[in-house]
């Protein structure tokens, strides 16, 4: 993520990046929001535990290592 905090550690929501979307659309997203895999996996795909950040696992799969 090139914007927002440059501090290693610092919470997800102060990181920023642009993103643009397969049907054009483009928006600046926080670190928090953008880790959602909603926005980035089809409906049934399996997530290794070490592919997200310890923070995204609390946030988006309770704690637990995959979802």
């Amino acid at each position: 993520m090139r914007h927002g905090s440059r501090i290693p550690g610092d919470p997800l929501s102060s990181y920023r990046f642009n993103a643009v979307f397969f049907d054009g659309y483009a928006e600046t997203l926080d670190g928090q929001a953008g880790s959602d895999p909603i926005l980035w996996l089809p409906k049934g795909t399996t997530i290794g535990s070490g592919e997200f950040s310890a923070e995204a696992k609390l946030i988006y799969f309770n704690g637990s290592p995959g979802r």
